[in-house]
């Protein structure tokens, strides 16, 4: 009975060891397969990246329509690439080509389209840099077809995800949006007081870059300094100051030494005399 038992439990823990190892490779193919995936991806929508590329070359304020609509034409079939393979990044990148080159060709409605298309991509990417680009995109195209309500609602969105960043780069950004909104309106008044926040800003960011080199560059000196000065340390040490220290530690062993063998020595003494 008791060889039974010590075998059930040798099987019982055999089994769970298989299970683990088993769960193990499992785990790791899964990894390897999902790489592998993505490796798969990125070398098949190589092409829509180049055909993306190559729109943009011709997407341009002075291109004629014959050179618009091929832009067109090269990110739709890129487009397509990205969607067969479930790229979404590579897909929210096509909504805002096509929206480009929509505004450029004053298609309006399209091009907000695809800009709104863009804007719900990169909420749920969580991309806080697209969110804004795609909310001033819609509000450069109302800002033309005289929206001006609707694009100043779309320019406060815009600022209100630009402040829940870290730094102020996304800020400036948005204020330069406003800026261009105000000129189209034709406020010149509101227009000053833009650009001189802006000014503002981007003083401020200037002073603190300068400082964060300067905290570097000081930082780099004094970490020069104390290299420099325990080197120097070093060699005013020198061999004899190292034979120095040495005896030192000589002199002092064999010092405690006497000592020690001094004390024995009186001990032995007084433990005869009592005898």
């Amino acid at each position: 009975m008791l060889n039974n038992t010590v075998l059930i439990k040798y099987l019982l823990t055999a089994t769970l060891l298989i299970l683990a190892m088993s769960t193990k490779m499992y785990a790791h193919a899964m990894v390897t397969d999902t790489m592998t995936r993505a490796q798969y991806i990125r070398s098949q929508t190589v092409k829509a990246d180049t055909l993306n590329r190559l729109a943009l070359k011709l997407a341009v304020p002075t291109a004629t329509q014959k050179e618009l609509n091929q832009a067109i034409e090269y990110i739709m079939k890129g487009l397509h690439m990205y969607s067969k393979f479930r790229d979404t990044i590579g897909v929210r990148e096509t909504f805002d080509h096509l929206a480009l080159v929509y505004h450029l060709q004053k298609k309006y409605t399209q091009a907000k389209w695809f800009s709104v298309q863009s804007n719900s991509l990169s909420i749920q990417l969580k991309d806080t840099g697209n969110i804004i680009n795609s909310l001033i995109a819609l509000a450069v195209v109302k800002t033309e077809t005289k929206d001006y309500a609707i694009a100043r609602k779309d320019l406060h969105e815009a600022m209100r995800f630009a402040k829940l960043t870290p730094g102020i780069t996304l800020q400036i950004k948005v204020e330069e949006a406003y800026a261009d909104f105000y000129t189209q309106q034709g406020d010149s008044k509101k227009n000053k007081q833009i650009t001189n926040r802006i000014a503002f800003l981007k003083d401020s960011v200037s002073k603190q870059q300068n400082a964060q080199k300067i905290a570097l560059l000081k930082k780099q000196n004094d970490s020069s300094q104390l290299k420099l000065k325990q080197k120097q340390a070093t060699t005013q040490k020198g061999p004899g100051s190292q034979r120095s220290e040495s005896n030192h530690i000589f002199t002092t062993l064999i010092v405690g030494g006497a000592i020690a063998v001094t004390i024995l020595l009186v001990l032995f003494y007084f433990k005869r005399k009592r005898r």
